[in-house]
């Protein structure tokens, strides 16, 4: 026989058996999950004080107070499912780059566990907090009632640690002690690449650039100038600048190296600029190229008063292969007819295959 039983008593009824069968499920998902609590042990390497977006590793050291495992797993019995999770989580200022830390292995009851995080601290300056709580659960997969936690986690906190973080302190660019040689270039002749200086220090990323007027040929990629002067320069001043990334475009925020360059033609070198010579006697000068010519060269030679003065040969040959072999020229003081000693000072001209002066003369003195 069945009895259907009705009214206000008997509905209070139903609700108390169904509320006794979820509690006690309840109470079975509960047991057969533990217990979860921690205690803090320590920090390291937290800061008091950070500079904006500055980077900092830090370690919270934390306790298994409780009865569970702390570790992240999946574990199949039978038909049942059993998911462990567990992490450490942020309850301060939630400005550090990072908000939850996983347990990676595991830490049983009574057992301490490490967790190492890098944080990064806010792009605006203030005072933020620091601290943090484990959290986790352990969920049966087949049970219908999951223990409740609050949203902060479970056991002890740690330490509240407030940081300072300042506005990035303004560093400019330099370049250290560092120069940059003087540049004495040929032309037709590749140079040897000038690797220009590169700036320590300065916010952020590093720039550079260079004000100069480099001779045809030559160019400048990246930090190295390279390439064959194919056209003469006059004594240039160069500026090398490194600048970053902050914004700040004051020239107290920049570095400066400044040096100098020219390109030219091969010169001459004469051994003396200045010969004196006793009447009718002879006396010798070298003369020799500081550069390799692009092909043989031809220098005349001829003296400023045929008179009083010969120069011998009158003509000197210089080829790439031994522009550095310095030629003998030799300077003979005519004798005159009178019985006096007078003194004139000659010069000696140069002038190149081309019919253009070279970059030296030298010169003599009879008398």
């Amino acid at each position: 026989m069945i009895r259907r039983m009705d009214g206000p008593g008997c509905a209070a009824l139903r609700r108390g058996a169904v509320a006794g069968l979820f509690l006690a499920l309840g109470f079975a998902a509960g047991a057969a999950r533990g217990t979860d609590n921690a205690s803090f042990v320590s920090y390291s390497g937290v800061p008091r004080k950070m500079q904006t977006d500055e980077t900092a590793d830090v370690v919270v050291t934390m306790r298994n107070t409780g009865t569970t495992t702390w570790e992240n797993s999946t574990v199949l019995d039978g038909d049942t499912t059993t998911k462990r999770s567990y992490w450490l989580g942020n309850v301060g200022s939630d400005v550090w780059g990072v908000t939850k830390v996983d347990v990676s292995g595991s830490a049983g009851p009574g057992a301490q566990y490490r967790f190492r995080f890098r944080i990064t601290a806010p792009a605006s300056p203030g005072s933020y907090v620091f601290r943090w709580r484990m959290d986790g659960r352990t969920i049966v997969i087949d049970r219908p009632v999951i223990p409740a936690r609050s949203d902060d986690g479970f056991g002890a906190y740690t330490d509240r640690v407030t940081i300072v973080v300042e506005k990035e302190k303004d560093v400019p660019p330099s370049f250290g002690a560092q120069t940059i040689p003087y540049q004495d270039w040929l032309t037709g002749h590749p140079i040897e690449p000038l690797d220009l200086p590169k700036a320590t220090g300065g916010n952020g990323t590093l720039s550079y650039s260079l004000a100069c007027h480099l001779p045809g040929g030559v160019s400048r990629s990246g930090r190295r100038i390279s390439g064959t002067p194919v056209t003469t320069l006059v004594q240039t001043k160069c500026t090398w600048k490194a600048t970053d990334s902050d914004g700040n475009t004051a020239d107290s925020d920049a570095a400066e190296l400044t040096f100098w360059l020219r390109a030219r033609r091969a010169a001459l070198v004469v051994s003396a600029k200045r010969l004196t010579v006793t009447e009718g006697d002879k006396k010798d000068f070298t003369v020799k190229l500081d550069g390799k010519p692009l092909s043989t060269v031809t220098v005349s030679l001829a003296g400023w008063d045929d008179k009083a003065v010969t120069v011998s040969p009158g003509r000197l040959t210089f080829s790439p292969e031994k522009f550095r072999d310095a030629q003998t020229v030799k300077v003979t003081a005519l004798q005159d007819d009178d019985a006096s000693n007078e003194t004139t000072t000659t010069r000696t001209r140069f002038r190149g295959s081309a019919g253009r002066p070279v970059d030296r003369s030298g010169s003599g003195a009879s008398g």
